[in-house]
């Protein structure tokens, strides 16, 4: 199977290639320490707890003052990294499965991406907008995600004028495109969406972004987006952060007013594709990783 052939528009597109993961790093950035250094006591007290009195007030006053300013360090710090725990636990319900999850279990890619984004010729913003997004996940996965449309695509961004539109005409590319993977694997099976269900689906969906993935044992084997046209960076967010196993993103981003911060994305992505979170493990092993990662 090729995806060289455009199936909506008849584009074509020139490769080019993401190749550098992100650096290995942790979750919390690394925060100021402030430390006091006290020099001898010159007025020879041995002790200024119990000998405050052969003191001068000025340096009672002082110890009492770096007494509180260490206390308030202290504070500063515990408040910092549980702020950061607190955002970091936020982050990884965007992909940790539960209850109303369309998943039950991890999803994430675990191999190279090859990707493709289909659009009109004249249509600069929706290929810019993607492609900027594409990037942003590259950087902050750690993901090897390169551009190739000389071949078949693990992942394919249509981009029409309406999606409800679009859907019908979708839905029998996607499952020639997800069988595709099965015969290559040799295993047995049929692809097939329901008509009465993708329909609606695609119709009533909000953000105007979205779309299927093909998951084998918790690993993403391939995946298909539509993003309409002219819409804003969220719905994109939303859509690809679906199909890279943020599986919860949309109803975060329906449940908060229909915003989601890039930095949660960002932190959710760095999370779940850490060494420590396995495919297909279930929510409760994954919160154990959560654990472990949000030290």
């Amino acid at each position: 199977m090729t995806t060289d052939a455009n199936p909506f528009t008849g584009a074509r597109r020139p490769s080019g290639e993401l190749t550098k993961g992100r650096d290995e790093a942790g979750d919390l950035p690394d925060l100021p320490i402030a430390s006091l250094v006290s020099g001898p006591n010159r007025r020879g007290c041995p002790n200024l707890l119990f000998h405050i009195s052969a003191c001068t007030s000025r340096r009672a006053l002082m110890l009492y003052a770096c007494n509180g300013l260490l206390l308030v360090s202290a504070l500063c710090v515990f408040v910092t990294y549980a702020q950061a725990d607190k955002l970091c636990e936020e982050a990884a319900s965007l992909w940790i499965p539960s209850q109303t999850s369309r998943e039950k279990s991890v999803v994430k890619w675990s191999r190279p991406i090859k990707y493709g984004i289909i659009a009109g010729d004249d249509d600069r913003e929706s290929r810019s907008s993607i492609e900027e997004i594409v990037q942003f996940i590259w950087r902050e996965s750690g993901l090897q995600i390169e551009a190739d449309y000389r071949s078949a695509l693990d992942l394919t961004i249509a981009v029409p004028a309406d999606i409800s539109s679009a859907a019908s005409g979708a839905r029998t590319f996607v499952e020639a495109y997800f069988q595709d993977v099965l015969a290559k694997k040799g295993l047995k099976g049929t692809i097939r969406f329901d008509p009465a269900v993708w329909e609606p689906q695609y119709r009533s969906v909000t953000p105007k972004c979205a779309g299927p993935n093909l998951t084998l044992g918790g690993v993403i084997e391939r995946a298909f987006v539509l993003v309409q046209k002219a819409e804003a960076r969220p719905c994109v967010e939303v859509a690809l952060g679906e199909v890279f196993g943020l599986i919860n993103i949309r109803t975060y981003y329906v449940d908060h007013d229909r915003e989601i911060p890039s930095d949660l994305i960002a932190r959710a992505l760095r999370a779940l594709y850490d060494g420590r979170v396995r495919a297909g493990v279930s929510q409760s092993d994954a919160n154990k990783a959560v654990g472990e990662i949000c030290k």
